[in-house]
């Protein structure tokens, strides 16, 4: 099996992790940009408003809750941490 090695798998873990929380807060905000446009255009009254004023809410929680993880997740990269790598295979 071609890769990572066993024990460099968990080193790797945060670099995807961050780029997930920017990736689904990019999304999330194009469609909390729609939702907005959509509720301009139909009203409150229109039955579609909770839907799109969910969306709205989802990424509001989203930037306030998960993006700020992003700046924890890049300071345990710089920190680099080896610890982990460190242990002997013996010791799993």
């Amino acid at each position: 099996m071609s890769g990572i090695s066993g024990r460099r798998k968990g080193y790797v873990r945060p670099h995807p992790a961050r780029h997930g929380h920017a990736l689904g807060g990019s999304l999330l905000l194009e469609q909390a940009a729609v939702a907005l446009r959509r509720i301009a255009e139909l009203g409150e009254s229109h039955f579609e408003y909770p839907f799109y004023q969910g969306k709205v809410q989802a990424a509001r929680f989203y930037v306030r809750n998960i993006v700020p993880e992003i700046n924890k997740i890049a300071a345990v990269i710089k920190d680099g941490d080896t610890s982990a790598l460190e242990i002997m295979e013996e010791g799993l």
